[in-house]
């Protein structure tokens, strides 16, 4: 069977289990997204190998890397396993040069293949002028860069992405996340990224796995989160508004509509998000400070638990979250026609990929 076919069984010292079941196709990116504790870390450790199963199996392009009934188990160092992690973990000793290919200097291959491999992942990434540089004298997005090439030289079975932009900036982030993107739409093996923001799951992720307390409570496609989130945290998670448009100044053109943003040096295309809670629905059109305001109509509404998750229609579909007081007070219901204001301030632009 091609691609990766787990299933994940450990216990940790304090008693915390974490029981998952993983399939990833070929060319396929699943984005994990979880909260703190959750068990994301020892997703990462078990199928690298660095925390062996009790019970369950890892099985990646019909390879057995991992299995406690039959007593296999393959090292980390020989899985066709390349992992990306958060603060990068360069060797603080070697040079970028070397750092890049330590992995292929590790499987004694010729001078020669190490030194093209290396070059030409220079070159991809930019780093052909950082070559003879230090960790230590390195961006943070650079150093992230290194890591990514150290992984993709071995031309892994699979790629691990662990917070790959955790530790960035601002600034870093979004440059770093378009280049990762772009590699992973070319990647033709299975691809989990590990993060605990929705943006950049949503922007990288095919599908989004939804992991609480050792368990996978919810896996889809960014939509069917969105839509029907099966928890509380995947609603958390999964209704930040995303919007893509045009921004130039403090508007960003979103088809006919236009949404007024806080000033920004940003120009072009971008993904502007908002979480639900800051979207108002109103009656009457709403006086006051708000700068976005628009009249559209109800077009589903959900009930979770103690909020309820009201989405609406053109001229700019947007999903909000009211108390279910709130919704009775308002008397909403599918259909209904309705003012919404969201303002400037809870908005966050983000250059897109």
């Amino acid at each position: 069977m091609s691609g990766l076919d787990a299933h994940l069984v450990i216990t940790k010292p304090n008693g915390f289990l974490v029981d998952i079941e993983l399939d990833i196709a070929p060319g396929t990116v699943l984005a994990m997204v979880g909260p703190n504790g959750a068990g994301k870390t020892t997703v990462v450790s078990a199928l690298a190998g660095l925390n062996p199963l009790e019970a369950g199996h890892i099985n990646l392009n019909g390879v057995t890397l991992d299995n406690p009934g039959d007593g296999a188990f393959v090292p980390p160092s020989d899985r066709q396993i390349g992992v990306v992690f958060q603060d990068g973990l360069l060797f603080p000793h070697l040079d970028v040069r070397a750092n890049i290919g330590f992995g292929l200097t590790a499987r004694d291959s010729g001078r020669d293949q190490i030194e093209g491999s290396v070059d030409r992942w220079l070159d991809r990434l930019g780093l052909r002028g950082l070559a003879g540089r230090l960790p230590r004298e390195l961006s943070g997005g650079e150093a992230q860069r290194v890591a990514l090439a150290r992984a993709l030289v071995l031309e892994p079975d699979m790629l691990i992405l662990d917070e790959p932009m955790g530790s960035l900036d601002v600034s870093s982030r979004s440059q770093v996340r378009s280049l990762i993107k772009s590699f992973l739409y070319e990647f033709e093996q299975p691809a989990l990224v590990i993060s605990h923001d929705p943006l950049e799951a949503f922007m990288l992720g095919d599908e989004i796995a939804i992991i609480e307390e050792g368990s996978i409570t919810q896996r889809g496609s960014v939509d069917d989160i969105r839509m029907h989130p099966a928890t509380k945290y995947a609603a958390d998670v999964a209704g930040t508004n995303l919007v893509a448009g045009t921004a130039s100044g403090d508007t960003v053109t979103v088809g006919s509509h236009t949404l007024h943003i806080p000033a920004t040096d940003t120009e072009g295309r971008v993904v502007v998000s908002f979480h639900p809670r800051t979207v108002a629905l109103h009656i009457g059109q709403p006086e006051g400070s708000p700068r976005n305001v628009w009249h559209t109509t109800i077009d589903r509404i959900d009930d979770l638990d103690s909020i309820v998750r009201v989405r609406t229609g053109g001229p700019l579909p947007v999903i909000a979250e009211v108390t279910k007081g709130a919704a009775e007070t308002l008397a909403l219901v599918p259909g209904m026609a309705i003012w919404v204001s969201v303002k400037a301030t809870e908005l966050v632009v983000t250059e897109a990929d």
